[in-house]
């Protein structure tokens, strides 16, 4: 194996390399991993340089943090030694950065965030841990390594993905280390705020874990549009399980069961565990109480759109992102009372960001998220989303009238097209009616407008 020669290489020049990072964390639960972090003991950059240039392209843009990465015919490596960081001032930028051939793992290891990300595994493939990352791994628990936990607020969210993507509770002094930082949120870059709620998308097994996380740590305070799910009551005769939150928690954690049931991975994922997260925002600003003494949040789905849009923005959503999720949100609720073949083409003419399977997802998972009701598809959304297979062509209402049958009619294209297409589109939603009937229509409308 290439690795294999390249850490021999390295120890016949009289250094230590040792896999780091997230790779012996991952052989340890027993999944695949990516990452290809190594960390070389007793020697400078310069020497890790000269070494690594043999085995193919080496790249020193890191090398002020003491990183060379190496790219070979059969793959990508990150190299680096250990150097011991000094916090200056704020952000990523703000450590003074020193290198020390004389470090040793253990002490190197007292650096990195949490337990499980200081283990090692050396060129004969043993694991050192010394801070006993395996344990806390094997007991589900999220543990800072020491004291230099708190140089980086960034490591905050970092807890909140890895609460969700391993299934951890925090240990009890992690927790107050990052009550403590509470204030150094804006430290965060906001390329690092969208990284660790993107991974919380993409990876999390138990993603309820990672928002556990952020009300524990009381950093959830920097999300006001999750903070305010917290604090609101639901009707218990539909949401047993309790609050708005409880209910959030339970329903991002179907969404992500429902995911890996239809392979749905990627960019795809992301909209879903999203629009599963803000799906009832907008309950904040419309729940009150009715004439029997019953909860309600009327009209909660079109106002959790804005809201929706807002805490996109506070973590810093790419924008491809933002309005497919909005779409989850405000059409969530479409199936109520209202499984109609007109309803289910006016539907279908709205989903083009998310599809019909999209939108039956945002629902089973709303719909399964009230423990200890049942699981499942509400009859009114199946029945709807059936309607929209039948009445719909790719996910959509396909426009039966265009341009180009005015103008086989002898119409002149002109602005007037538009106006009169989109009615009769509007027409064809409402009604259902066929061509022949709806191309009678265009015309008696350009003839109403004087067009020749």
């Amino acid at each position: 194996m290439e690795r294999d020669v390249i850490f021999q290489t390295l120890i016949a020049n009289g250094f230590t390399p040792y896999i780091c990072g997230g790779m012996p964390r991952d052989i340890a639960l027993g999944v695949s991993s990516k990452d290809m972090d190594i960390e070389v003991y007793g020697c400078s950059v310069e020497q890790l340089e000269t070494v690594l240039a043999q085995f193919g392209k080496i790249d020193t843009v890191g090398k002020k943090f003491g990183v060379v990465k190496l790219t070979t015919p059969n793959g990508d490596y990150d190299f680096s030694v250990p150097r011991r960081d000094n916090k200056v001032g704020v952000g990523r930028k703000g450590f003074e950065v020193e290198f020390d051939l004389t470090i040793t793992p253990k002490e190197a290891a007292s650096r990195r965030d949490y337990t499980f990300n200081a283990m090692f595994i050396d060129a004969s493939g043993k694991l050192l841990d010394p801070h006993n990352g395996l344990q806390d791994l094997i007991e589900h628990r999220l543990r800072h390594t020491s004291s230099a936990f708190s140089e980086d607020p960034t490591r905050v969210l970092r807890g909140m993905r890895f609460c969700g993507q391993l299934d951890l509770r925090p240990y009890r002094r992690t927790v107050e280390l990052c009550k403590l930082m509470f204030d150094r949120y804006d430290e965060i870059e906001a390329d690092m705020i969208w990284a660790e709620w993107e991974k919380w998308a993409r990876r999390s097994i138990k993603p309820s874990r990672g928002l556990a996380f952020l009300w524990s740590t009381g950093w959830i305070h920097h999300y006001p549009e999750l903070y305010a799910l917290t604090r609101l009551h639901q009707e218990p005769k539909w949401h047993p399980e309790g609050s708005a939150w409880q209910h959030t928690k339970h329903v991002v954690d179907r969404m992500n069961d429902i995911c890996n049931r239809d392979f749905i991975s990627g960019d795809e994922k992301i909209v879903h565990m999203f629009g599963a997260l803000l799906h009832d925002v907008g309950k904040a600003v419309t729940t009150t109480v009715n004439n029997e003494g019953e909860i309600i949040s009327p009209g909660h789905d079109e106002a959790g759109v804005e809201i929706a849009h807002s805490f996109m923005e506070r973590i810093h959503m790419p924008i491809r992102y933002r309005n497919p999720v909005a779409d989850m949100v405000r059409y969530h609720m479409r199936h109520i009372n209202n499984p109609t073949a007109k309803a289910a083409r006016r539907l279908a003419s709205k989903l083009g960001s998310i599809g019909r399977d999209g939108w039956l997802r945002i629902v089973e998972a709303d719909f399964s998220g009230r423990p200890p009701l049942p699981q499942g598809i509400p009859s009114d959304a199946q029945k709807l989303y059936d309607l929209m297979e039948v009445e719909t062509q790719d996910n959509r209402v396909a426009q039966l009238v265009l341009g180009r049958h005015l103008v086989s009619r002898g119409y002149t294209p002109s602005k007037l097209f538009g106006i009169v297409l989109n009615e009769v589109y509007e027409v064809q939603l409402d009604e259902g009616l066929d061509f022949e009937s709806l191309l009678l229509l265009a015309i008696s409308k350009m003839d109403d407008y004087g067009a020749s």
